[in-house]
């Protein structure tokens, strides 16, 4: 949905409030590239439960900047 938004936002120079304001199209860009992201972390984070309920061990061992 967001492409077609962005397409739509370069097709027809959709701006803010006024003339003046600027492109919205950066916006569009902004949360394509936010939900693919998202999509890889969740990906990540399925993958890495699936592998420890079929083994018992984790897939990925943290490390020392991880936070926690």
């Amino acid at each position: 949905m967001s492409l077609g938004k962005y397409e739509e936002a370069i097709e027809f120079d959709y701006r803010r409030q006024s003339e003046w304001a600027p492109p919205m199209f950066h916006f569009w860009i902004m949360m394509t590239i936010a939900s693919g992201l998202y999509v890889a972390q969740l990906s990540r984070d399925l993958i890495s439960e699936i592998y420890f309920i079929f083994t018992g061990k984790t897939l990925l061992t943290r490390g020392h900047n991880d936070g926690y």
